[in-house]
């Protein structure tokens, strides 16, 4: 059981980072709507400065940029994002629409 909840503990670390990023895309489509809303299955590393991040603003302790996938933004600038586990997670996160859904 305790072991359940320390995995759960890391996986909050991706899921405010997953917030920052969709939020940041939501922000930069309001300006160009056209290339973020080409933004389907865009690994976030390749558009974190784009986006306004700097280096080593999307690295915590457990998870990285690359992490994080932007895997589609819709017509209103709503972007899903996928997190893969790193090394010594099991799991999957996502957070979409209907929030933060992480799978063991």
């Amino acid at each position: 059981i305790l072991r359940g909840r320390i995995e759960q503990a890391k996986w909050s670390e991706a899921a405010a980072t997953a917030g920052a990023i969709k939020t940041a895309v939501r922000a930069y489509y309001a300006e160009n709507p056209t290339v973020a809303g080409a933004w389907a299955n865009q690994a976030v590393s390749g558009v974190a400065t784009t986006l306004g991040f700097s280096a080593g603003d999307l690295t915590g302790r457990y998870f990285t940029q690359a992490n994080f996938t932007i895997t589609s933004v819709d017509g209103n600038g709503n972007a899903v994002i996928a997190v893969s586990p790193p090394a010594g997670l099991s799991g999957s996160g996502t957070l979409g629409a209907s929030g933060w859904v992480y799978t063991p």
